[in-house]
């Protein structure tokens, strides 16, 4: 009896480091939380948000128009807290995927929605405040995830015209449309995020069929580059669909795309655990677009909610 007491003694005691653990590194959230900053001139989701010099780009994106989409590119300068229009995109879409390549934004991929053509190609100069379009360099799927690693674009998962889901990682080059495979995610997914976090290739959310029963997911996966091997880690505690994220201090925020009303959650490498952002004003939405604006700081940026929205939120916490 003796011998059982003592072990339990010491389960409960590592269950109960491993809470402090987890405590002690969740972010501790500033009084006050989030905080409006200038809305976008024009509501949307779904579009391309990247920071290219001291400047913050929502691309393109959906809207309540009568095709249902923008090709509108604004710019907001955080030192101001202005946006500034900037040259539309030449061929707008939905579900746009961008990446800052080679210092000139891309936009990756997307499609008509009339059509369900995917659109070529492009890229933004900010010098030149002008769009190049690159008619030959098509990718042809729809609503994989985007993100750049060691300077390469990376693409995973997303579905052909067909419906076939795919289970695809490979690097894009943006300027030659050549690929090169990486590797295969255990399952196929698509409408997912995609981060870099601890040079590991991280995938939350989005779901494994694009056609039917659309069902989201709260599984994430993690990639050893090194290993070539793939890893289960902690789920999120919400499926999200369509999420947006982005990596802060080695932390990756997940924010968006949620059935519920939970807005976003932090994971936390240390621990493998997920901590909740706090709730905003204007409640958890759909397609947002999310980025650093600092060290210890995010941007939201539009979204749906009901209908698009045009606002923007910033939250800030503590460095570590």
């Amino acid at each position: 009896m003796k011998k059982y007491s003592n072990r339990l003694y010491t389960v409960l005691l590592l269950l109960i480091l491993q809470f402090a653990t987890v405590f002690s590194t969740s972010i501790a959230w500033a009084e006050g939380d989030w905080e409006k900053k200038a809305s976008m001139s024009h509501a949307r989701y779904g579009q391309g948000v990247e920071r290219l010099g001291n400047l913050i780009y929502s691309v393109g994106g959906e809207d309540d128009s009568e095709r249902g989409y923008t090709a509108t590119v604004e710019a907001y300068d955080p030192a101001s807290n202005q946006w500034l229009k900037k040259a539309d995109l030449p061929q707008p879409g939905v579900h746009l995927k961008t990446a800052v390549y080679h210092e000139l934004l891309y936009v990756i991929a997307g499609y008509e929605p009339l059509t369900g053509t995917p659109i070529p190609v492009q890229y933004y100069d900010p010098g030149m405040d002008q769009w190049t379009i690159l008619p030959d360099v098509v990718l042809d799927i729809y609503d994989p995830a985007v993100t750049v690693w060691k300077g390469q674009v990376l693409i995973s998962g997303g579905y052909h015209a067909s419906g076939v889901t795919l289970d695809t990682v490979f690097t894009f080059d943006p300027g030659t449309g050549k690929r090169e495979k990486v590797a295969a995610m255990p399952a196929p997914r698509f409408g997912h995020t995609a981060a870099i976090v601890n040079d590991r290739l991280m995938i939350a959310g989005g779901a494994p069929n694009a056609y039917g029963a659309v069902r989201p997911m709260s599984s994430v996966i993690s990639y050893d580059f090194t290993a070539q091997t793939w890893s289960t880690i902690a789920s999120m505690a919400t499926p999200r669909m369509h999420p947006a994220s982005v990596v802060i201090g080695g932390q990756w925020f997940v924010l968006g795309g949620g059935r519920q009303e939970v807005l976003g959650d932090v994971y936390v490498p240390e621990v493998n655990g997920w901590s909740p952002v706090p709730a905003s004003e204007l409640g958890n939405r759909n397609q947002p677009g999310v980025i650093s604006l600092g060290e210890s700081s995010l941007v939201l940026i539009g979204g749906y909610r009901d209908v698009p929205l045009s606002a923007v939120e910033s939250i800030a916490w503590p460095a570590r």
